[in-house]
Order: C-alpha cells, then structure tokens, then sequence
C-alpha cells in the first residue's frame, strides 16, 4: 500500500460563514468543472483557471508528495483510493471541495 502520492486538485473554497445558497453556488461550480473534465478538459489549464488554491493553482494544481493522513483525512482518503491519471469526483473537506488528480 502506498504511503506517498504525488496529487493535483482544483479546490472549490467554502468559507465559514456562507450561507446554504453560497455553498451551493460553490458546490455547483465544482461539479461543473468535473463535468468539463469527463468531457476531455485540461486539468492543469482548469486548475489554473478556477481554483481556490492560488498556490497549486499557478502550478495547475500541483501540490507535489503528500503523506497519507497527512492532510485532511477525507482529502487523503480520496487521493490515496485514485490510480495513477485518474481524478475523483468533487469531494468535501474542511475546506471546501476538491477535485484531486493522482
């Protein structure tokens, strides 16, 4: 089982705060940028564009190796659960939602 993976993710930022509707709002872009992806979108061009993560986003959503358990336990889940290419659907964590690339 691996202990280190090397991931990207496009991060959709919830803020504390936000109202049901912001976070919906928030949540539908998410879904619509995965929807652009299974269409055959660039996930770095996407992750550059749309993503909360200024930081990975200028990297197009790279954020290098990462230990398992070492970031938030449903990033990690996820993002240790993908193969090699594969992108998860939107999931939720402490910080909003993520669209992680293995």
């Amino acid at each position: 089982e691996h202990v280190k993976a090397n991931v990207a993710h496009i991060l959709f930022r919830l803020r504390p705060g936000m109202s049901e509707e912001e976070e919906k709002a928030v949540k539908l872009k998410a879904f619509e940028a995965s929807s652009k992806l299974k269409a055959g979108g660039n996930f770095t061009e996407l992750a550059t564009n749309l993503s909360d993560d200024k930081i990975s986003a200028k990297k197009g959503g790279e954020m290098g190796w990462i230990k398992k358990g070492s970031i938030d336990p449903v990033f990690s889940e996820t993002a240790f659960k993908l193969k090699a290419g594969e992108i998860s659907e939107p999931v939720r964590s402490a910080f909003g939602f993520h669209i992680i690339k293995l």
